[in-house]
């Protein structure tokens, strides 16, 4: 599927992100998150006791269309919360991005991503995602074209080889809000000691957006599936928040501190 070449007709029985399903013959399905498919002929506390009764994974290869490996997943999407519309820019207490560049960029295997975040009181809007599979010079020009658009307070990039680079390029550019991270542990151990804060869905996503499907897949196979690079973005912008990193220490949810 990834290789494209086909028409994919995806079905899930609850929803997971908002999309429009062409059902031909001019006639469009605008079919919102968390709908039913066939509520009359399944409803959402059968589908549930189905879940139950399959176990996650089972359940979202049969009813979900997302088969994923036995292992599971540490992310459960539904902890996510939603919103309307993105607030503007200044209203934001402080923007966070966070890189995580391809090993070998250009590689036909490996995205580079950046996330763009925004911190309000005790909500983390995820407010953009660029994941694209670039040569450096191209991961460069963009960087900055992000950069410029969202006036971040903190860009995070993880200190790999190709990241150390970007760090450096910017860095020559003049933008001091740049630093790099260094994880420590294995990825899915980060990410499970950080998922608390995914709790009383105060981590956000839009409830439409051209990349919602894609980032929403990642996190429900996550850390089983192909990919994982729009993950460390997210893990590593949770830890910073969580780290009460100087940059975005004078936002609101610290002041109790």
């Amino acid at each position: 599927m990834e290789a494209g070449g086909w028409e994919i007709l995806d079905l899930a029985a609850i929803a997971m992100v908002s999309r429009e399903i062409d059902l031909g013959s001019g006639l469009v399905w605008h079919r919102p998150r968390g709908q039913l498919l066939h509520p009359e002929r399944i409803d959402l506390a059968t589908l549930e006791q189905i879940r139950k009764e399959l176990g996650d994974v089972a359940f979202s290869a049969q009813y979900q269309q997302q088969p994923a490996p036995a292992e599971g997943s540490i992310i459960r999407t539904e902890r996510f919360g939603t919103y309307d519309h993105a607030l503007p820019r200044h209203q934001y207490e402080a923007i966070v991005q966070s890189w995580d560049l391809a090993v070998v960029p250009g590689n036909t295997n490996d995205y580079t991503v950046c996330t763009t975040w925004g911190l309000v009181g005790a909500k983390i809007d995820l407010l953009d995602v660029v994941r694209a599979r670039l040569e450096m010079p191209d991961i460069e020009r963009r960087a900055v074209q992000i950069r410029d658009k969202w006036s971040p307070n903190l860009v995070i990039i993880e200190a790999s080889h190709t990241g150390v680079a970007l760090n450096q390029y910017l860095r020559r550019r003049g933008l001091k809000e740049v630093r790099t991270s260094t994880p420590k542990g294995a990825k899915a151990e980060r990410m499970a000691a950080l998922t608390p804060m995914l709790e009383d869905g105060n981590v956000r996503l839009p409830k439409a957006a051209s990349w919602l499907e894609a980032f929403l897949t990642e996190c429900s196979q996550f850390p089983h599936g192909k990919f994982d690079d729009q993950v460390d973005t997210m893990s590593q912008m949770l830890h910073a928040v969580k780290r009460c990193t100087t940059e975005i220490r004078h936002c609101s949810r610290y002041k109790s501190k």
